[in-house]
């Protein structure tokens, strides 16, 4: 008896009878509204993950600059010469120079050249947080006038980014280290984790 009402009921349904669903417009007002939150997400998220990859870029832009120096100073200058590789990074407008003290020790040739880092990564809006100078002398090792020091630190930041890249060069062994401030720190993590 109950199959047959039900059959009765799907076949003319009464008038007074209300339909649940959702119109078709409901429907594309709700997959519009969707995409543009979507868009919205995704172009913030992928701005950002361009942000992070420029800075990464600038990173190894400069690290391997300050090598290029180090390993300059290490195979040109000998052990009782007084001559220094001198390489200034200017917080200002983000150029990286490398210069000889005094300027004729070694030949100029062999320095690297003079890098923009926002030109060389495409970081327009890269920002170093301080100038910084660091100095090799023979076998590569650094020093620095500030002889307490045991490490020089560069961090590389990008307003559109929440990263912050350091780069570090230890005194006197120069080891240049690449690493992080993550969320909720302030100090650099080099452990890659």
């Amino acid at each position: 008896m109950v199959h047959a009402e039900m059959k009765k009921l799907l076949l003319f349904p009464d008038a007074r009878q209300e339909w649940i669903g959702y119109t078709l417009i409901e429907l594309l007002m709700v997959v519009v509204l969707i995409s543009v939150l979507g868009g919205t997400f995704l172009s913030t998220q992928s701005s950002s993950f361009v942000s992070y990859g420029k800075l990464r870029l600038a990173a190894a832009e400069l690290s391997g600059t300050i090598a290029r120096a180090r390993d300059t100073a290490a195979k040109n200058i000998s052990v009782d010469a007084t001559c220094s590789i001198v390489q200034t990074v200017d917080s200002t407008t983000t150029n990286v120079t490398t210069a000889l003290l005094p300027a004729n020790c070694i030949s100029s040739s062999l320095l690297p050249n003079a890098i923009n880092l926002r030109d060389r990564s495409g970081a327009s809006s890269l920002v170093v947080d301080q100038t910084t100078v660091f100095t090799f002398q023979s076998e590569g090792m650094s020093t620095n006038a500030d002889t307490s020091l045991t490490d020089q630190t560069i961090r590389l930041s990008d307003p559109r980014s929440t990263t912050v890249i350091c780069v570090n060069l230890t005194i006197p062994a120069s080891i240049i280290r690449l690493g992080l401030i993550k969320a909720g720190s302030t100090t650099c993590d080099y452990t890659g984790k």
